[in-house]
């Protein structure tokens, strides 16, 4: 439990130090279920407007409900939608320290012209070793 609030804190002091502008602030999901290795994935902000970058966390837990603690495996992030990068040091590959892992997830609309989409939704995923976790960010462009 005393994790789960340093990790909660972590997010907040994140989100008031990076300005995250127009954004709707951090969400967090439950503990991913099943057996062995478990994840919780949460967001700095679950609006994302092009050119802007959210942080997207990652804390895994072993089966018996303790935090993994550091491995050569990475947690790898993911997201559903076109024009994501990942700014952070792995590339959205991230070291597990501690048990968390933490990423940085840009995006760049590429929709333009009569193609171009006002708002979609984008699922954002940290797996590791078989285990996942899942969520799911607004994205908007600038011009809407």
């Amino acid at each position: 439990m005393k994790h789960l609030a340093v990790f909660v804190l972590f997010c907040w002091c994140l989100v008031a130090l990076s300005g995250c502008g127009t954004s709707t602030g951090p969400s967090e999901t439950d503990l991913s279920a099943g057996n062995g290795f478990r994840i919780r994935i949460a967001v700095s902000a679950t609006q994302l407007v092009t050119g802007g970058s959210i942080q997207v966390y990652a804390s895994v837990f072993d089966d018996q409900n303790q935090p993994v603690s550091d491995d050569t495996v990475p947690v790898i992030f993911s997201a559903s939608e076109q024009g994501i990068t990942w700014t952070s040091t792995g590339a959205g590959a991230e070291k597990l320290i501690g048990g968390e892992a933490t990423a940085v997830m840009k995006w760049e609309d590429p929709s333009s012209g009569e193609n171009a989409e006002p708002s979609r939704s984008c699922l954002v995923t940290a797996s590791y070793r078989g285990a996942l976790a899942q969520t799911e960010i607004q994205l908007t462009a600038n011009s809407f």
